[in-house]
């Protein structure tokens, strides 16, 4: 989810171009670019204002000779999916780009539509790398508390689709990516979430075979989302970076948008090759905790309730877990597998911006349920998961609960 102030219904929705549906011809579409950002926009719930307000601030800067903006927007306002190629204009009270399709209200909560957008956008508008970046509500990997519901909807993993209620679990947003994958013949460059809480080891791992570069947020993020403007204005000047390179300007714009006495925020860019490195010291972290005696296994559930977490308590923030780990002398852990988790963290983490109140994060979370209750909720899901099977975290977490 992002966070949603009912003051924020006011604003003056951008007028939406009217301009008849332009089929892209074969003698139309452009020749391959150095990128093309492909934005699955889905504006079916009460983050529909938004949708419009991210589109004009896309068109200050526009598609350029070296970057396709291809945009597939649902609204409940329209009532229609578009497909738009995203030019630059001045208006910013009018979305005036090319309307490329129109069709019927599309599902943005089934991952299939997501993997035919991007087949279709690879296809069109071909690029050396592709940005896919999927727009609405997110929830990390499990389900959203019942008291931010709305409309007594559940929403859980991201896109949540309210005309419909489908959404799209974390692990159909791996299959997505590795469908997509295989279609355009090599892997994403770089996938993000503009969506709360999906800043995860348990999101990215769904995806590390298919994507190289994953971004995300630990925490929720305001209703606005990322400035596209600013990361557009940075990333047309430097149109030739690999996706590491595009997470640090995400970043960057991202908070430098909001500013710094903004609370609240933290945005973060990973290296999927990194991950294999990670799940071994996790591995090795999991093994250690399990051979201690059950004494120093309680402390260690101290250990969790002093760590830097987020909206979801049970979502927490993996660098700072090491660092309290380490701190509290833990008999019988070995002070290289904290050292070699610690390592392989920071070499992980290509980018990591937060606000004042979010300093201790580091860039990616992991679950540690803070409750038994909380254990037995999510535990036989957790272990169906890529990273669990990986890491035998969920093996882990059984000793400790």
């Amino acid at each position: 989810m992002r966070k949603f102030a009912v003051t924020l219904l006011s604003l003056v929705l951008p007028v939406i171009s009217l301009a008849a549906p332009v089929p892209a011809s074969t003698e139309d579409r452009p020749k391959e670019k150095e990128w093309t950002l492909l934005v699955f926009l889905n504006g079916h719930n009460n983050l529909d204002p938004f949708g419009a307000a991210d589109i004009n601030e896309m068109e200050k800067v526009g598609s350029t000779k070296d970057i396709n903006v291809v945009v597939q927007w649902a609204s409940l306002d329209h009532g229609k999916t578009r497909r738009l190629f995203v030019t630059k204009d001045n208006d910013p009270n009018a979305v005036n780009s090319l309307v490329l399709d129109e069709m019927p209200a599309v599902d943005m909560g089934d991952y299939k539509n997501l993997v035919e957008f991007i087949r279709w956008g690879a296809k069109n508008y071909p690029a050396k790398k592709y940005f896919v970046d999927v727009w609405n509500h997110g929830s990390g990997w499990h389900y959203l508390r019942a008291e931010m519901n709305r409309g007594g909807i559940s929403i859980t993993d991201i896109s949540h689709d309210e005309n419909t209620g489908n959404v799209i679990t974390t692990e159909q947003l791996g299959q997505a990516m590795s469908e997509a994958s295989a279609a355009i013949g090599k892997k994403i460059e770089l996938y993000g979430s503009d969506a709360c809480l999906m800043g995860m080891a348990e999101v990215a791992a769904e995806m590390s075979d298919s994507v190289r570069f994953f971004a995300g947020s630990q925490e929720l993020e305001p209703g606005d989302g990322w400035h596209y403007d600013r990361l557009l204005a940075e990333w047309t000047a430097r149109p030739t970076v690999d996706g590491g390179g595009l997470g640090k300007i995400l970043v960057a714009s991202y908070l430098d948008g909001y500013g710094s006495s903004a609370d609240g925020l933290t945005l973060s860019a990973v290296n999927l090759e990194k991950l294999p490195v990670v799940e071994s010291s996790i591995k090795a972290l999991g093994a250690a905790i399990r051979a201690m005696p059950t004494s120093e296994r309680q402390r260690i559930l101290r250990v969790v309730e002093d760590s830097h977490s987020f909206y979801y308590r049970d979502y927490v923030d993996a660098g700072d877990f090491v660092k309290k780990l380490n701190g509290a002398r833990l008999k019988g852990m070995d002070p290289s597998v904290l050292s070699d988790l610690g390592r392989s963290l920071s070499e992980y983490v290509v980018a990591s911006g937060t606000s004042q109140d979010h300093a201790d994060a580091t860039g990616v979370s992991i679950w540690i349920p803070s409750s038994t209750f909380a254990y037995q909720q999510y535990s036989a899901r957790y272990s169906g998961l890529k990273f669990s099977q990986r890491t035998g975290w969920a093996d882990t977490l059984k000793t400790l609960f």
